[in-house]
């Protein structure tokens, strides 16, 4: 009897926390903090480092384009994209998911933060339109 377990394939999937896309808002507090020799190896692919140590992360759609095409090669199937308001840094590398002609290789999910469905007992009413968002 095989075990009901090893019936169904294990998904396999990456949490992306994407800082790596744009030199503006929150995005350059992250990109700085590797801007140490220590952690500079730990710095994306396609990011550049300066001659004077800083590290710069321009995203683009060839850039993730790559990355859907690495992440199929390595065994993933889905990535969990941690959700941000319209307009973030942080929301570029999903829009660019979006725009992929790539994107049917790799499936998604969100991880949606409580704070931005609104406060408990959601009375605010905020949870509508970012749940449609």
């Amino acid at each position: 009897m095989v075990p009901a377990y090893a019936a169904d394939p294990i998904a396999t999937g990456a949490i992306r926390w994407d800082a790596w896309y744009s030199r503006t808002d929150n995005s350059v507090y992250a990109q700085n903090s590797l801007s140490s020799a220590k952690y500079l190896r730990r710095a994306p692919s396609h990011c550049d480092i300066t001659p004077n140590v800083q590290v710069i992360c321009e995203g683009s759609q060839a850039v993730l384009d790559a990355e859907i095409r690495a992440a199929v090669r390595g065994g993933l199937d889905y990535w969990a994209f941690c959700w941000y308001a319209e307009g973030s840094s942080f929301r570029m590398a999903w829009n660019l998911y979006q725009a992929s002609t790539h994107r049917d290789l790799i499936k998604w999910c969100g991880i949606v933060s409580l704070d931005l469905l609104g406060s408990l007992p959601f009375k605010s009413g905020k949870w509508k339109p970012r749940i449609e968002e």
